[in-house]
C-alpha cells in the first residue's frame, strides 16, 4: 500500500500466495493461516484483484474455509458473484459493482476452478488424472450438486445430495483411476 509506507499492512493476497506457493517456513505456517483466516473473517468477502483471486480462493480452500468461501460467493451485496446475478448480469463485469463499465470478463471466473476442486473434491494427483484425491464439500444452503469433468482418462463424475440433514456422495470414475478419499 503506497499511501501507508511506515506500516505493516496485511492483505488477503500477501497471506494467501505464499501459503499457496510452498513460500512460509513450516514454523510459520500456522501464524499466516490464522492472520488469512482474521482477514476473511473481518472482510467478510473477497477483498483482492483479479491477479490474486485464484490464489487466495485455493488457499482458502485448502485450509478448510469452503463454507466461508460459499458464503463470500453468494452474499447479495458487492463484492460477491451473487450480487451481479440479482444485478441481472449474465456475464462478469470488470468491477465489483453494479453496473460495471464493461461487461463479459473472465478474470473474475477463477470460482469455477473451485467449483470443481473445492465443491466436487476433484484434484489430480498424478499426471493423466491416473490417480485423482476427491473430497467433495457440501456447504450449509445448498442441498444438491451434480459435477462432471472429462478427463483424458473418461468422465469423473461426483454427485451430492443432502438426505436428512447429512450430505451424502456418489463418485463415479473410469477405469483405471486410482480414487484417494
Amino acid at each position: 500500500m503506497f499511501d501507508k509506507k511506515n506500516q505493516i499492512v496485511m492483505t488477503q493476497a500477501a497471506e494467501a500466495m505464499p501459503l499457496y506457493f510452498g513460500m512460509v517456513p513450516e514454523d510459520r505456517k500456522e501464524d499466516v493461516i490464522w492472520q488469512l483466516k482474521r482477514l476473511v473473517q473481518d472482510a467478510g468477502c473477497f477483498k483482492a484483484g483479479e491477479v490474486s483471486q485464484p490464489y487466495i480462493i485455493q488457499t482458502l480452500s485448502a485450509i478448510g474455509m469452503n463454507q466461508q468461501i460459499y458464503d463470500m460467493i453468494l452474499k447479495p451485496e458487492h463484492p460477491s458473484y451473487y450480487a451481479f446475478v440479482l444485478a441481472g448480469e449474465t456475464t462478469l463485469g470488470e468491477y465489483w459493482e453494479d453496473n460495471p463499465r464493461s461487461h463479459n470478463h473472465d478474470m473474475l471466473g477463477h470460482i469455477i476452478e473451485w467449483f470443481y476442486n473445492g465443491i466436487a473434491g476433484i484434484r489430480p494427483l498424478e499426471p493423466g488424472f491416473s490417480k485423482v484425491e476427491i473430497k467433495p464439500f457440501m456447504p450449509e444452503g445448498m442441498n444438491k450438486f451434480e459435477c462432471s469433468y472429462k478427463s483424458s482418462r473418461g468422465e469423473i463424475k461426483v454427485i451430492g445430495k443432502r438426505e436428512c440433514g447429512k450430505a451424502v456422495f456418489n463418485i463415479m470414475v473410469p477405469d483405471g483411476v486410482e480414487i484417494v478419499e
